[in-house]
C-alpha cells in the first residue's frame, strides 16, 4: 500500500515546528511590508500564487486530462537544439494551457466572475498539497493542527494587543483601492486588490463583498482528513448489505466511518465560524473569526473519541507502517552520500 507514498513527505513534530516557526515570521513579516505599501506587497503576492497555479493546474487538471484524451501526444518528444532539454507535446499543450487560464484571470481578477478561478485554483494548490505532504499518525495531526489552532487565535485575537491591529485580518484584508479627485470633474480610481492565498465566495447580502476562508483553513485539515481517508482504505472494513433509500449512506459509513465523521465535523466547524462572524463575536474588537478555532475541535475531538470507542486509538496515534512512505531506495540513496561527501570535501 505504501508504495504510492514515494516521493511524499511525511510530516513530524519537527517538520510541525519548522512550519509553525516560518508561518509566524512570514505573517509578521506581510503584516510590516504592508505597512509600507500594501499594493506592490499584494501585487508580488499575485505573482507567486499565478505562478503556483500554473504549476498546480498542470499537473492535477490540465496533464492528467490529455493525457486521457489524447495518450499518443505524451509518447511525441520535443528536443530543444544541442540538447538543451526535451519534453512531451502533452507536457508543453498542458503548461500552455494552464499559463493561458491564469494569465486570463490576472487580466480579469477584478471582474465579478474572478473569484471562480481564484478558488479553483486554490482547489489545485490543495490537491497538489495534500499529494506531496502527508500525515502518518494521529500524534503528528494533534500537534499540527492545536498548535495552528494557537497560532491562528493568537494572529486574530491577540495580535491587537502588540501591535494595536489584527496581523491576520490586515493581511488577509490587505489591497484596498482608493478614488481620488485629481480635477472638480475628474476621479481616478484604484480598483481593489485582494490577497490571492483566499477561497472567496460573494455575500448573498445587501452589504455585498465577500466571505473569505484562507487556504490554511482547507490544508492543515485536510491533511488529517486525506490520513483518515488511507487509513479506512486501509482497514478494509466489510460493507453490509442494507436495503431501502439509505442503503448507500450506510454501507459507506460502516466502511469509513471516521473519514465521514472527520468530513461532517469539518462541515459543522466551518458553519459555525461563518455564523460566529456572522453574529459579531469577537474579542479586541476584531471583525473576523480565527477558523481553526472551530474547525479544529470539530475535526479532532469526534475523532479520537470514535476512535477510542472503536479501539482503534491506540493504532491512530502510532500510525500504520502501510501509511508511511518508503525508505529511498538505493540509487537515491547513493546519490545523496555523493553529495554529501562532495559537500564536506568543499
Amino acid at each position: 500500500i505504501n508504495a504510492e507514498y514515494m516521493g511524499t513527505i511525511e510530516m513530524t513534530i519537527a517538520t510541525v515546528a519548522c512550519y509553525l516557526v516560518v508561518a509566524a515570521v512570514g505573517l509578521v513579516g506581510l503584516f510590516f511590508l504592508l505597512k509600507l505599501g500594501s499594493r506592490y506587497v499584494v501585487l508580488i503576492m499575485i505573482a507567486f500564487f499565478s505562478l503556483a497555479s500554473v504549476s498546480c493546474l498542470t499537473s492535477i487538471v490540465a496533464h492528467p486530462l490529455l493525457m486521457r484524451l489524447t495518450p499518443s501526444l505524451e509518447r511525441r518528444r520535443v528536443v530543444l537544439p544541442k540538447n538543451f532539454c526535451s519534453f512531451s507535446v502533452a507536457g508543453a499543450i498542458s503548461v500552455t494551457a494552464s499559463f493561458l487560464v491564469v494569465l486570463w484571470w490576472v487580466l480579469a481578477r477584478h471582474s465579478s466572475y474572478a473569484w471562480v478561478l481564484q478558488d479553483a485554483f486554490g482547489i489545485c494548490i490543495c490537491c497538489n498539497f495534500f499529494l506531496v505532504l502527508r500525515l502518518s499518525s494521529i500524534r503528528v495531526s494533534t500537534a499540527l493542527l492545536v498548535s495552528f489552532m494557537s497560532y491562528d487565535v493568537f494572529m486574530v485575537f491577540v495580535s491587537p494587543l502588540i501591535f494595536h491591529e489584527s496581523v491576520m485580518l490586515q493581511v488577509a484584508t490587505a489591497g484596498a483601492g482608493s478614488a481620488t479627485a485629481s480635477s472638480p470633474t475628474q476621479c481616478d480610481r484604484v480598483p481593489d486588490e485582494h490577497m490571492p492565498i483566499l477561497f472567496m465566495i460573494p455575500r448573498m447580502s445587501y452589504a455585498g463583498g465577500y466571505a473569505m476562508l484562507g487556504l490554511g483553513d482547507v490544508l492543515l485539515p485536510g491533511l488529517l482528513v486525506s490520513f483518515i481517508a488511507r487509513y479506512d482504505t486501509l482497514m478494509m472494513r466489510p460493507a453490509n448489505a442494507y436495503t431501502g433509500p439509505a442503503r448507500v449512506v450506510r454501507r459507506l459509513w460502516n466502511k469509513y466511518p471516521l473519514y465521514l465523521l472527520c468530513c461532517v465535523g469539518y462541515g459543522v466547524g466551518l458553519l459555525m465560524a461563518f455564523l460566529a462572524n456572522t453574529l459579531g463575536i469577537t474579542i479586541n474588537g476584531v471583525r473576523g473569526q480565527p477558523a481553526l478555532l472551530y474547525l479544529v475541535p470539530c475535526t479532532l475531538v469526534p475523532l479520537v473519541l470514535s476512535a477510542y470507542r472503536r479501539k482503534e486509538l491506540r493504532s491512530l496515534w502510532k500510525g500504520p507502517e502501510e501509511l508511511r512512505p518508503l525508505p529511498p531506495t538505493p540509487q537515491q540513496e547513493s546519490w545523496a552520500v555523493r553529495l554529501s561527501l562532495t559537500l564536506r570535501s568543499e
